[in-house]
């Protein structure tokens, strides 16, 4: 099976990172880093009630102050009006800035046609109310789609190991990613795919966890990777910080290979301006220290033996 490249991929929201230092960031590690920037549109719209918006010229001055750093920037779609965001396409392009157009699946067919004329990469969201094969089944419409225009797809949100397997996405991004480790629970890939696993039954499969880089004999605790106050005593802070890092980065391998996976299943050539096979994965969550979890797992995927050629590949 094809290996782990040692690339750090994340996307930053400017709904979450526009006051952040993303060069600081991006130097948490030696690796390479590849920054996709996303407006946090969506982000914005579910707290629109507390009168949350975004202003396409603070966007595009944030845009502009990091596009050294950055591998792709999206539009700022705006969730509901296909031709609020035309503009806002049009007029970032206007400023200089390349940005990926948004298809959202509530709006008609006819307009994904009209984007994948235009341009050789477009990303699709609005799932989020599609559930099981009817979700499936609208992705698979508008890849073919995309198809008949030599268009690479980038996956808004989507991290279900099926449908990933299934459907041949360039690019795809998650915050869920984390979701195991946060609930106490260790993500783990195998068998083609990543599924959680609780801890009492990880550790009976010693040689998955140190697969992941994990120490099974560290996981031992009825109460690992959670305050504790469950089985009726707390954990120092600083041991419970050590294990919620360590879950972090199992979590972290576990994608990365499911990356490769996808990978070596699909291999999706690369869009216009950009290199290398798909489906590629990008990490998302608004908290740096997780991301930096993430960077130290990648660290430890790169420097293991005969991975170190596929430093900085890509």
């Amino acid at each position: 099976m094809r290996e782990p490249d040692g690339i750090c991929r994340i996307l930053v929201s400017y709904w979450y990172y526009r006051k952040r230092d993303l060069a600081a960031l991006a130097g948490q590690t030696k690796l390479p880093v590849q920054l996709f920037a996303d407006s946090g549109a969506f982000t914005a719209f579910t707290m629109r009630g507390s009168g949350a918006v975004i202003r396409r010229e603070e966007y595009a001055a944030w845009l502009k102050h990091w596009w050294p750093l950055l591998s792709v920037a999206v539009n700022l779609d705006v969730i509901g009006d296909s031709a609020g965001s035309a503009r806002n396409q049009l007029w970032l392009e206007g400023q200089g800035l390349p940005v990926l157009p948004v298809y959202h699946m509530q709006t008609p067919l006819a307009e994904l046609h009209a984007l994948c004329r235009d341009y050789r990469y477009v990303a699709v969201g609005g799932t989020a109310n599609l559930k099981g094969a009817n979700k499936l089944a609208a992705t698979a419409r508008a890849m073919l789609i995309a198809r008949e225009h030599g268009t690479r797809i980038h996956g808004l949100g989507r991290s279900a190991s099926a449908e990933l397997a299934a459907l041949p996405f360039w690019s795809v991004d998650s915050s869920s990613w984390s979701q195991a480790s946060r609930f106490g629970g260790l993500a783990v890939f195998e068998d083609g795919k990543v599924r959680s696993l609780r801890v009492q039954d990880a550790v009976g499969r010693p040689q998955l966890l140190r697969a992941h880089g994990a120490d099974p004999q560290l996981m031992r605790d009825a109460a690992y990777a959670n305050t504790g106050r469950k089985w009726g005593r707390v954990k120092t802070q600083q041991a419970y910080d050590r294990e919620r890092h360590e879950s972090l980065r199992v979590a972290a391998v576990a994608w990365k290979r499911m990356e490769a996976y996808l990978q070596q299943r699909h291999a999706v050539p690369a869009p216009p301006g950009l290199e290398g096979d798909g489906t590629t994965m990008w990490f998302v969550d608004a908290v740096p220290e997780r991301l930096h979890q993430m960077m130290r797992a990648v660290e430890w995927l790169a420097d293991r033996p005969g991975a170190s050629t596929r430093k900085g590949e890509r």
